[in-house]
């Protein structure tokens, strides 16, 4: 062996093994972890993102699952049976429990039971990526860069709320894209609360459709910024863009017909995901879009007669079409 090769294999050992092949995962990130909800059980689910085009190959890597002590939990780890077939950058790959398509209109690359402690814990996939939070308490590799607060501070030292869900901010560096910037290896810094809004590998990752949500820091220090990409198709996708109401061009009131049919909407985009049947959650989903289309009309309507700004009523306009545009996919026709 000459010495170069010496050196190279030297290297390659002290990196812990051969170099990734082309299509292997070693750019991937954790974008976002849903321990579920009461009232829709089975929904719990993790979602990886690249950050490189062409991470597919993930079989037989792992995520970890932490309880709030750093102990790991007995059974949980997730070990990836197969690869995925979309490598466009940006793509995601989705591993959630059996009821996450139901919930989200969004089926999951991988379906396993997952145990995510909302209280607090970690979850690291492989040793490339770890995000802790609520109370965690345990071995910090992955998530400080620090031995010491506030680098150590868990993401939602509150916990994660019912129905809540853990995402990562992409605001560092570009915020219409994740890439290496996004992740600071502090999990309080690099992710917040937000509506769960899990996409899979089979969806196109899209830039043109975001929405962005701002969070008082503890102590009214200043606030965060995160900015969603939301889902091309599904009830997150459609919840995702409705949480940018009311638009910042809208000062002032807005007409009550306005909020009363946005809000109408939403309430069936709850009962849709509560529904026992295909069938009932098709028929909630196409009254939620009628909803819609009907804020869209009014919106209109009201510009015409001078009583909503032209900018104020554009904004709104482009919510209600754009949320009403995730839920056609999921309409039946006769709806």
């Amino acid at each position: 062996m000459s010495r170069r090769a010496a050196m190279i294999a030297i290297g390659l050992a002290l990196l812990g093994g051969a170099p990734r092949s082309a299509g292997a995962s070693g750019f991937l990130k954790i974008r976002e972890i849903y321990p579920g909800a009461t009232a829709t059980p089975d929904t719990a689910y993790v979602m990886l993102q690249m950050y490189v085009a062409n991470q597919t190959q993930v079989a037989g890597q792992k995520i970890f699952f932490y309880d709030a002590t750093g102990l790991p939990i007995s059974g949980a780890t997730f070990t990836f049976p197969g690869n995925v077939g979309s490598g466009v950058d940006q793509a995601v790959i989705l591993v959630g429990e059996s009821g996450v398509a139901a919930a989200f209109g969004v089926t999951p690359d991988f379906t396993a039971t997952l145990t995510i402690p909302p209280t607090g814990g970690k979850i690291c996939f492989e040793a490339l990526d770890c995000v802790s939070w609520g109370n965690y308490s345990g071995e910090t590799g992955g998530v400080c860069s620090s031995s010491q607060p506030p680098d150590c501070s868990p993401a939602a030292p509150g916990g994660i709320p019912d129905g809540q869900a853990l995402r990562r901010s992409i605001d560092p560096g570009d915020p219409q894209k994740l890439d290496p910037s996004d992740d600071t290896d502090v999990s309080a810094d690099d992710f917040q609360l937000g509506a769960p809004n899990p996409s899979n590998n089979g969806i196109v990752p899209t830039t043109t459709t975001t929405t962005t949500t701002s969070t008082t820091t503890p102590g009214g220090s200043g606030t965060t910024s995160t900015t969603l990409v939301c889902n091309a198709v599904g009830i997150g996708g459609a919840r995702c863009v409705l949480s940018d109401l009311p638009p910042s061009t809208c000062e002032g009131r807005i007409p009550r017909r306005i909020p009363r049919l946005a809000g109408a909407a939403k309430r069936l985009l709850d009962r849709a995901e509560n529904a026992k049947s295909e069938k009932r959650r098709g028929r909630l989903l196409g009254k939620a879009a009628t909803k819609l289309a009907r804020a869209s009309s009014a919106t209109l309507d009201l510009a015409a007669r001078g009583k909503l700004a032209p900018d104020c009523a554009s904004d709104l306009r482009t919510i209600f079409d754009a949320a009403g545009a995730r839920l056609a996919p999921l309409v039946p026709s006769s709806s």
